[in-house]
């Protein structure tokens, strides 16, 4: 006996169910499942309905979920990328900025385990991550700075 082949809405719901999703994610994987641009736009639009697809909800999660790891900058491009407007990105990220310098530090205090000599004998390679994780050059050598003068 033969299966029934799922429907484009059974299928992305079961999509909606491993993480929350911006609505172009949504959007873009409908466009493989369905046929038309119509079912595409009523299927996208019952989901918004139900409150199941909501891209600022989806902001609010990922920067909650990432903002100990990443700065407001890095999330920012993040968010860009899952394709959220710039208007919901301002919204979520207005708070986030202040939290990058205490994020910043609790990073740069768990890479070098209370041993004040590592920031000094592998401080480019910590510049280094630190950048690759967003924060800017400004923002690493003030923390660089505050942590050399409390030693």
């Amino acid at each position: 006996m033969r299966r029934a082949k799922p429907s484009p809405h059974a299928k992305i719901l079961k999509f909606l169910a491993l993480r929350p999703r911006s609505v172009a994610e949504v959007k873009a994987r409908l466009n493989k499942y369905c046929q038309t641009k119509n079912e595409v736009s009523q299927i996208l639009t019952s989901l918004q309905e139900t409150g199941l697809v909501n891209d600022f909800i989806f902001a609010e999660r990922w920067v909650t979920s990432r903002l100990s790891k990443r700065s407001s900058y890095a999330l920012r491009q993040e968010l860009k990328q899952k394709g959220v407007s710039d208007e919901i990105i301002n919204k979520v990220l207005r708070d986030a900025k202040r939290f990058d310098l205490i994020s910043l530090r609790a990073i740069v205090l768990k890479k070098i385990s209370g041993n004040y000599t590592r920031l000094h004998t592998d401080s480019s390679k910590l510049y280094r991550y630190l950048l690759s994780k967003g924060y800017s050059s400004n923002q690493i050598k003030t923390i660089f700075v505050e942590l050399i003068s409390s030693c």
